[in-house]
Order: structure tokens, then C-alpha cells, then sequence
């Protein structure tokens, strides 16, 4: 009974065993059942929730922007748009500013090579590159759009734009730094180029004959009889035999000399003069040393005296003394920082030998000194010589001369004196009045031609003493209304520009550093802008010196010239006149007294005149045809005039 029991009982667990298994399978396959049925009725809402594709798209847009960087993807974006822009800019036929120029850009190509470019800027991820990229591409097409127009205020928006661009690519990552003998090197370069530049054009435009009596024909002549007789003498300045320091005291032309006297051409005299300019980068580097300016500074310095338009293009308006002015106030400048007695006398009697206005320079250079207490006893010295040599100098020319020039400032001599000290005097007196005579459309622009390609550096001084450095440029360049002294076209900036160099390097050495860097590197964008606006133009004159030589005109003119007897008395048209400046006696045919009392008579048949008709003499019994080129030129001989 027990076993049935227990039979029983092995059967009940049994059973209750399999029950229950049975029941975990079946809940088991329930939950299965559930789970597919979540899962089909997963799957089957799947399809209704699902992201639209452009939503997929701006998400991974977004992911990107934030892996790559909202700042990094922007500057790529710009320099992709910049650098396709100038390629259309560099390789359309058209200018930018003509609608055609819309009409050639293929579309899809555009924007193909924008992605691209973007693409792998993307790939490349290098924030250093990108900033290096942004800049140059920024400072070639703005360059490239200033070659196809050069309006002057256009040029000015192109500054702005990359002004901002270099503010924003210029830091602290930039670790490199010259040394000292590539400094040297790179420095010397700029001098060679500008040398080249400037004083290779300016000497084509004397072989294509095409540079005036006023001003080179003068000095051409001049130097001729320096040469021969140590006297500056010339025929043509005013119509008369005459020492030119009648005019103009400027014994430094005597430095020149030797090489004239080796080389005697007027080509030496405009190589020579561009060479001098340069040679102002010299005590420039010295300064820039004297103030513990790094070697990149330095260079960049360097950049900017080389660019500033003024420097270039006052040389084609051809020889003056005044190119002497820029080396020699930085050269006395430099004696003055270092404190020494011997060079600061030199360079100061060197100075003065320019013209009889450059007391002026001198003395502010003095006073300067004394104000700022750092060398009073030298500024002193300095302020004294210029003003004695001023007054001596003026009242020679007063009375063995032809005056001081003082017309210039008729706008402030209120007593019909025709005296400089009562432009002192108005100027104490009416102080207002010298702001309203320095301020107008004409000046405003010279001001911006002159302080853009420094970016404004020269006035960002908290030193109430340095405000005498800008006398010069106002005195010299703005109150006067004699419309050439505010022009950068002529002579009268040299001597302003190295004020704005030495307040320059003054004002930088005492930025912050990270300021610094970025506003000298504005400075040496703004003169590669500012260069390509008022200067590279006249690099066509390399094309046409080619074109002239090609068609043969160059060597009728010269052969015609040579015809000319140099013992015989010429009255010349003015752009041939610099050609014959071996000859004793020639006048400006335009301007002269004694056309009918010359031996010869050089006519330029390239220009139509009113002032004379070429049958005049064709058809004169009393002139005898030596030669006439149609065209050309023509010569004719006076019949009347004996040759002594």
C-alpha cells in the first residue's frame, strides 16, 4: 500500500512536473507571440515615423558644421567664394564691372569648383592654412580688381575689406621670424625693385622722348654744365642763361655729379634719383633696429616705404631735389637717437643743402628733440642752425635770386607782404582759418592717399610732443593752395613721408603686441593695395617702350636730333628738349622769346599745337628744311642767323 503510495505520488510530481512545463512553454510562446506581434506592429508604424530625406540631409549638415566648426566652416565657405571669384576675375576677357562679365560665367562650373575647393579645404581641416589662404586669396583678387579699375575711393572699400580679412588671419600662431641676414637680403631686394621700377620707366619715357623741359630738360642741361664748367647752369629754366640755384638752392644735386660725370646721360640722373629714394630704407632698417623691432617688423616697415605711392610717383614728374629729402631727414633722425654729435651735424648741413624750405624739416626735427626732452642740448643745436641758415639762405635769393617762393602761401599772407612770416603770423592769429585751408575734397583725398597705405598709424600716439612731427605735412602739404603741393603725383611729399616712417615705427613700438602685428600687417596690405591703385599702372610703359622700339620712331627722332649742330642756338619742343642737353644754348619752343632769332628750330610733329603750324616754316623762305618726318619731327634752319 505503501509502494502504491508512493507510485502514486511519483506520478502526482510527475505529472505536476510536466504541467508545468507544459504551462512555461505556453507562456513562453505566448510572450513570443506578444513580442512578434510588438514587433510587427513596430515594424508596420516604422514607415510612418520615418525622418524625410531633406531632414536627413540638414541633420548630417548640422553634425558636420558642429564636427567641423561653425567659424572653420565659414571661413571656408569664403575663401572657396573668393578664390573662385578671382579665378572668373583673372581669366574673363571682360571687367568685373561690366555686365558681360555676369554673362561668361558658366553656372555649373561655378559652383562645381566652389564645392571642391570647399571639399578639400574640409579634408584638410587646418585652421593655419585656412587663415593663410583667406588672406592671400583676398590680397590677389582685391590686387587683380584694382589693375581693372583704379578708382581711387573703390580702391579705399578694397583697403576696408582687407583690412578686416587681416585682422582676422594675422596672431600669435605665426612663429616664424627672419633672421638677421635674410632681413638684410629681402630688404635689399625692395630697394633693387623699386630702384628698377621707378627709374627704368621714368628713363623709357626719356629714350621715347617724352619727358618735358619742366622738370628734366632743366636739369638734363644742367648737370651738363656742371659737368663742363662746375656750374648749374641752364637756358631753358627761365628763358636765359642762369644758375639754377637762382631758383632753388640746392648744392646737394653735387652728389650726383661724379656719376653724371662718369655716365653722362640724363638716364644716370633718373636711375640715380630712384636709387637715392631707395637708399632711405637703410637709416629706415637702423631705426627700426634703434627700437628693438622685431626682424618681421622690420620688413614689413620696409614693404610700406617701398609701396607708399607718393615715393614712386613723384619720379615721373621727373628730377628734384626734393627725393633727397626722405633718406636725409631719416639719416638725421637716426643721428638723433643715437646721440651723437658728429653724424647729427653732418646729416643736418646735408639736409639743408636740399632746398631752401628744408630748414623747415630740420627744425621740426630740432624741436621735436626739445619738447620730448630727449636731447635737448642737439635739438637746440639742430633748431638753431636751420633758422640761421634759413634766414641767410632767404635773403640771398631775395636778393641775388628769384625769391622764396612765397606766392605759394598767398591764401595766408592777409598783408599783401609776400613775406613768410606773416603765414606765421595768421596762422597764431586765426588758427580756425588754417583748419578750413587744410580741409577740402583735394586734400581730403591726398590725406587718404597718404595715410591709408600706413593705416593710420602716424596718429596713434597718446605723446602731445610728437603732434610737431605733422607740421611739415600740414604746413608744407595742406595749407598751401598751390594744388601741387597736395599731390602725390609731385615732389612735395618726400619730406612728409619720412615724418609719417619715423612716427610709424615710434607709435608700434609702444602697441600691445598682438595689436601691433595687426595693424602693420593692415599697413602692408593697404600699400600693396594702394600701390596697385596709383602706381602699377604705369608699368605699361614697358609695353610701349617695346611698341615704339618695333616701329622705329625712337631712332628717327634720335637720328633726326643728331642733325643739330650742339654749338647752335635751338628753340626745341618740350619733350625733345631733354634729349639735346648737350647743348649750350636751347630753349622751350613753346615758351620762348626768341623763336625768330635761334639758329634752329626742332618741331614735334608726334602731338597736334596751336602754338605753331609745321607749314609756317615749310613754307617760309627764310627757314631752310634740314629734315622732315611726318609725324615726327621736323628741323628746320634759320636762313637769317649766322652760325658763330
Amino acid at each position: 500500500m505503501d509502494n502504491a503510495i508512493n507510485n502514486n505520488g511519483d506520478e502526482i510530481i510527475a505529472e505536476t512536473a510536466e504541467s508545468s512545463e507544459n504551462e512555461l512553454d505556453e507562456v513562453n510562446t505566448e510572450k513570443a507571440e506578444d513580442n512578434s506581434e510588438v514587433q510587427t506592429e513596430s515594424d508596420e508604424k516604422e514607415p510612418a515615423e520615418e525622418t524625410p530625406p531633406k531632414k536627413k540631409i540638414i541633420e548630417k549638415i548640422k553634425e558636420q558644421f558642429i564636427t567641423i566648426g561653425y567659424e572653420g566652416t565659414i571661413v571656408r565657405l569664403l575663401i572657396s567664394w573668393i578664390m573662385i571669384s578671382g579665378y572668373e576675375l583673372i581669366s574673363s576677357e571682360y571687367k568685373f564691372n561690366t555686365f558681360e562679365f555676369f554673362n561668361e560665367i558658366k553656372m555649373v562650373l561655378y559652383v562645381l569648383f566652389f564645392a571642391l575647393i570647399f571639399a578639400i579645404l574640409t579634408y584638410l581641416r587646418n585652421s593655419k592654412v585656412d587663415k593663410v589662404l583667406l588672406f592671400f586669396s583676398s590680397l590677389i583678387y582685391g590686387s587683380f580688381a584694382i589693375m581693372e579699375d583704379n578708382n581711387f575711393y573703390f580702391s579705399v572699400g578694397v583697403c576696408i575689406f582687407m583690412g578686416a580679412a587681416t585682422v582676422y588671419c594675422v596672431g600669435d600662431w605665426i612663429k616664424f621670424q627672419f633672421k638677421k641676414c635674410p632681413t638684410i637680403v629681402i630688404i635689399s631686394i625692395f630697394g633693387l625693385a623699386f630702384t628698377l621700377f621707378t627709374g627704368l620707366l621714368t628713363s623709357f619715357l626719356y629714350i621715347r622722348h617724352l619727358t618735358p623741359c619742366y622738370d628734366f630738360g632743366i636739369f638734363s642741361q644742367m648737370f651738363n654744365y656742371m659737368k663742363e664748367t662746375f656750374q648749374p647752369l641752364t637756358t631753358c629754366e627761365r628763358d636765359k642763361l642762369l644758375s639754377h640755384f637762382a631758383v632753388h638752392f640746392s648744392p646737394i644735386y653735387y652728389l650726383l655729379l661724379p656719376f653724371f660725370y662718369i655716365f653722362p646721360s640724363p638716364v644716370t640722373l633718373l636711375m640715380g634719383q630712384a636709387a637715392v629714394i631707395a637708399s632711405g630704407l637703410i637709416p629706415l632698417y637702423l631705426i627700426c633696429k634703434k627700437y628693438n623691432l622685431s626682424n618681421n617688423a622690420t620688413i614689413l616697415f620696409s614693404l610700406c616705404y617701398v609701396l607708399m605711392p607718393s615715393m614712386a610717383n613723384g619720379c615721373f614728374y621727373f628730377l628734384h631735389e626734393n627725393k633727397f629729402l626722405t633718406a636725409l631727414i631719416l639719416w638725421l633722425v637716426y643721428a638723433l637717437e643715437k646721440n651723437k654729435w658728429v653724424p647729427t651735424i653732418i646729416c643736418t648741413f646735408l639736409l639743408l643743402a636740399v632746398k631752401e624750405d628744408a630748414p623747415v624739416y630740420a627744425a621740426v626735427l630740432g624741436l621735436y628733440f626739445i619738447l620730448s626732452r630727449r636731447s635737448i642740448s642737439k635739438g637746440s643745436a639742430v633748431l638753431g642752425i636751420s633758422v640761421i641758415y634759413f634766414i641767410v639762405v632767404s635773403y640771398f635769393m631775395s636778393k641775388y635770386g628769384e625769391g622764396t617762393m612765397a606766392y605759394r602761401y598767398d591764401n595766408f599772407i592777409y598783408d599783401g607782404s609776400g613775406s613768410l612770416f606773416t603765414v606765421i603770423k595768421a596762422v597764431i592769429l586765426n588758427p580756425i582759418y588754417t583748419i578750413y585751408e587744410s580741409f577740402d575734397e583735394e586734400k581730403i583725398k591726398f590725406i587718404l592717399q597718404m595715410l591709408v597705405p600706413v593705416a593710420f598709424m602716424p596718429l596713434m600716439t597718446k605723446k602731445p610732443s610728437r603732434i610737431v612731427l605733422f607740421i611739415p605735412f600740414i604746413l608744407l602739404n595742406l595749407m598751401s593752395d598751390y594744388k601741387y603741393q597736395h599731390d602725390i603725383n609731385f615732389q612735395y611729399t618726400y619730406g612728409s613721408a619720412a615724418f609719417l616712417f619715423y612716427l610709424m615705427i615710434m607709435n608700434y613700438s609702444e602697441m600691445k603686441p598682438g595689436f601691433r602685428s595687426k595693424v602693420l600687417a593692415v599697413a602692408a596690405s593697404s600699400s600693396v593695395l594702394m600701390f596697385m591703385c596709383n602706381t602699377y599702372y604705369r608699368s605699361d610703359g614697358f609695353e610701349s617702350y617695346k611698341n615704339d622700339v618695333k616701329s622705329g620712331s625712337i631712332e628717327v627722332i634720335d637720328d633726326a636730333l643728331e642733325l643739330v649742330p650742339k654749338d647752335a642756338s635751338v628753340a626745341v619742343s618740350t619733350f625733345f628738349l631733354p634729349n639735346m642737353f648737350d647743348h649750350r644754348e636751347i630753349y622751350e619752343f613753346e615758351s620762348t622769346q626768341y623763336r625768330d632769332s635761334v639758329e634752329y628750330i626742332v618741331l614735334d610733329l608726334r602731338f597736334s599745337s596751336d602754338d605753331f603750324s609745321v607749314d609756317d616754316y615749310l613754307n617760309n623762305p627764310n627757314f631752310e628744311t634740314v629734315i622732315n618726318e611726318p609725324y615726327n619731327i621736323a628741323i628746320f634752319r634759320n636762313k637769317t642767323v649766322s652760325n658763330n
